[in-house]
């Protein structure tokens, strides 16, 4: 899944950069971030890693802009099927070897129906609880130097991963409990 990710942005990045574009639009959407939120929940994360990607976000000199931030799938397919607007689901969304997959198919499909009103107002005041806890910039800046005022072991370590993030880099596990 990493692999396939990495491999897709690198695509984007070359027509990005060939024909000079300033933004990609994704497809990204409500139940996309309730996936991730539950993966990295169940892997131990905390709720910046939780709430992983953003509406709007910076990579490699360009805004990823996600339009459907906010929008459920359903609530996509009603818009397609009353517009009759042709679409197609790839088919490797079905297998559930992929951890993804999983998620979507046997919890956050059921979680829908029922609880899609709840799960957006959720999002929004998460979202908002998160942007009171992050101070996304580092204090000193000495050439290539970043210098973070120490709070606590556990918050220093999420500014320190958020911040690596927004320069376009991921830490590893190892490389967070070195840190």
């Amino acid at each position: 899944e990493h692999q396939a990710r990495f491999e897709r942005y690198a695509f984007f990045v070359e027509i990005i950069k060939t024909d000079k574009y300033k933004n990609l639009l994704t497809a990204h959407q409500l139940n996309d971030r309730v996936e991730w939120f539950l993966m990295q929940f169940c892997k131990g994360a905390g709720v910046v890693e939780m709430l992983g990607f953003k509406e709007i976000s910076k990579y490699k000199g360009f805004s990823i802009v996600r339009p459907f931030f906010e929008t459920s799938k359903d609530e996509i397919f009603n818009y397609l099927h009353q517009n009759n607007i042709l679409y197609f689901i790839d088919k490797s969304n079905s297998q559930e070897r992929f951890r993804r997959n999983f998620f979507r198919n046997k919890i956050v499909s059921n979680l829908f129906p029922q609880y899609a009103k709840g799960i957006k107002k959720s999002f929004r005041y998460l979202q908002k609880d998160l942007s009171l806890l992050q101070k996304e910039t580092p204090e000193i800046v000495i050439e290539d130097l970043y210098i973070f005022k120490s709070t606590d072991s556990v918050t220093d370590i999420r500014r320190i991963d958020l911040w690596i993030k927004q320069q376009n880099y991921i830490l590893s596990k190892s490389q967070k409990d070195e840190i």
